[in-house]
């Protein structure tokens, strides 16, 4: 199997302090990966060097076979999806804007817009006639969420990156938008980076799990082997200090 995204002995430094140190990394097409771990640990940095929001210091980083440079990050990450906690829509425009915003920015005809905006908004289970004038204010939790999803795979990505999608939501809410995504990702045929600090989200939505400390990755692998065969001392204590929320998968 292809893969989408390859990261070859990556670092990045912030503000004088290391952030990632010599990452190696590689997403098959189609799959899931889930970067897990603590907060500061650079799961974010590193989904940032994914799309070009931040360039690598050292190494090399791939998406589709292009390394991700300063002169093509833009129309690279205009190939990929993007969504994060508590949905990032701008309060100020409605449900049908926020989405196609980029759209619009490329130049997209009104008639595309509103059919694609039908199209991704019944995707997400929402309905363009009922809420496509609603600011977000308006809307719950759940809905502000599936419609920054809706707004990520607006342009028809192969990649969706999301930087803790489903944090901000009640357990319930959070529960639902999980499963919707899990359908949309396969019906879509998409390849996803996933953040998140919670391993039973993990389990659930990744075909394989990266867990992250000090910028390093400690161990990579499937749920199995994070239950069966820690790899360090780190990972052993990370899974078991989970393991009153993951006590039925085991």
């Amino acid at each position: 199997m292809s893969h989408s995204i390859i990261m070859t002995r990556v670092s990045k430094e912030l503000g004088g302090h290391s952030i990632v140190q010599d990452l190696d990394l590689k997403v098959q097409s189609q799959r899931t990966l889930c970067l897990l771990g603590e907060s500061g640990c650079g799961k974010t940095t590193t989904l940032r060097l994914i799309n070009g929001l931040l360039l690598a210091d050292q190494g090399r980083v791939e998406v589709n076979g292009e390394p991700v440079l300063k002169s093509n990050a833009t129309a690279l990450r205009r190939k990929m999806g993007y969504s994060q906690q508590g949905s990032g829509l701008f309060p100020h425009l409605s449900v049908l804007d926020n989405i196609s915003l980029m759209a619009r920015k490329s130049g997209w005809k009104k008639d595309q817009i509103l059919q694609r905006a039908q199209e991704v908004l019944e995707m997400v289970h929402l309905d363009l006639a009922q809420v496509g004038q609603h600011r977000p204010r308006q809307l719950s939790g759940g809905q502000r969420q599936r419609v920054g999803i809706a707004r990520a795979l607006f342009l028809k990505p192969q990649i969706m990156l999301m930087d803790e999608p489903f944090g901000a939501l009640d357990p319930l809410t959070r529960k639902e938008v999980q499963d919707l995504f899990l359908e949309l990702k396969s019906q879509q045929n998409l390849t996803t980076v996933m953040v998140t600090h919670d391993l039973l989200e993990a389990f659930k939505m990744a075909d394989q799990i990266a867990l992250m400390h000090q910028g390093r990755i400690e161990q990579i692998g499937s749920k199995e082997d994070f239950l069966k065969r820690p790899a360090s001392e780190y990972a052993d204590r990370f899974v078991n200090s989970h393991l009153e929320a993951v006590r039925d998968l085991v």
